[in-house]
């Protein structure tokens, strides 16, 4: 269903009247889903992910192979016979990850007279090896950027896991505050309409004389507080579907349509929930899983 579908439940908890998902509910991965569709934060990660991708590349082009040429044309006509030069030229340089870098180039030149003298054509092919001896010597020292970037690279990428899994988790339980609020203001509306009827069949007794007028005060002070708690909640609902709509990442107008949760509060048996004395094992354990610790440690290294 989308989120932006109509909710009866915007107007009418505004107006008292109880919350309805005639118009469709919201589920939690749903929700999840959202978020991580129009999350500004998970968007501005992978954008992060991108420039890391590109400072890799832009480290490894360091090891491709450059490639030159060049052609030059002259004529020298100053003085008879006239002559005619062609230069021509073509290389390449390849930086190793060990540290040697090889070049080679190719060099034709041509000289001609226009007083049908014989040409001269010459070629010249060279090969050069530079080998560093002492800074940038060896591939731990030529790779080092490269490496960097690779570390880095998967740092961020650590990086976007761990905003994936804060922004989820921070949406989910801000689903089961909404969930919360919607029950809650069930529960308040059933306690202010019980206030009504014990009211209204107090007057009729009170109408029949038997029963005391001064008994109706009391319980209209209690139907007041009621109401009073009532609209509390309504309010409280209406903050809850603000508060889940922000960080899902959508429009104020379409926070407004958010529909009503449709998923229940997961069971969960006392037998299954984890014991105290497991609480440092799960300290370790994020120690090891976590993401945000395993890319601070790859960018201290």
């Amino acid at each position: 269903m989308a989120a932006g579908g109509a909710l009866c439940a915007g107007a009418a908890s505004a107006q008292g009247g109880p919350p309805s998902a005639a118009a469709g509910e919201l589920g939690l991965l749903e929700a999840l889903e959202l978020a991580l569709a129009g999350d500004p934060n998970i968007e501005l990660a992978r954008v992060d992910l991108d420039a890391a991708y590109g400072g890799l590349e832009i480290a490894r082009s360091a090891f491709d192979p450059a490639l030159t040429s060049s052609l030059d044309q002259g004529r020298d006509g100053g003085i008879a016979p006239r002559t005619d030069a062609l230069d021509a030229a073509a290389g390449a340089t390849w930086q190793l990850r060990s540290g040697l870098q090889v070049s080679s180039a190719l060099a034709l030149a041509r000289i001609a007279e226009d007083e049908e003298g014989e040409a001269i054509n010459t070629g010249t092919l060279s090969v050069t090896l530079r080998q560093p001896l002492l800074r940038g010597r060896g591939r731990a020292l030529a790779t080092t950027a490269e490496r960097i970037a690779e570390e880095e690279l998967v740092a961020t990428r650590d990086d976007l896991e761990q905003q994936v899994a804060i922004r989820l988790s921070t949406v989910a339980n801000l689903y089961w505050s909404y969930l919360a609020a919607v029950e809650d203001l069930i529960i308040l509306r059933d306690t202010e309409d019980q206030s009504q009827r014990f009211l209204d069949n107090t007057r009729r007794l009170v109408e029949a004389d038997l029963t005391p007028a001064a008994d109706l005060v009391q319980l209209e002070a209690n139907l007041l507080s009621r109401q009073l708690a009532r609209r509390a909640g309504e309010r409280s609902l209406v903050e809850a579907r603000q508060d889940l709509g922000r960080e899902i990442g959508l429009e104020a107008a379409a926070i407004l349509a958010l529909p009503l949760p449709g998923d229940p509060y997961p069971a969960l048996e006392p037998a299954a929930a984890p014991a105290i004395a497991e609480a440092f094992d799960y300290i370790d354990l994020a120690r090891e899983q976590r993401a945000d610790l395993r890319a601070a440690r790859r960018r201290l290294e």
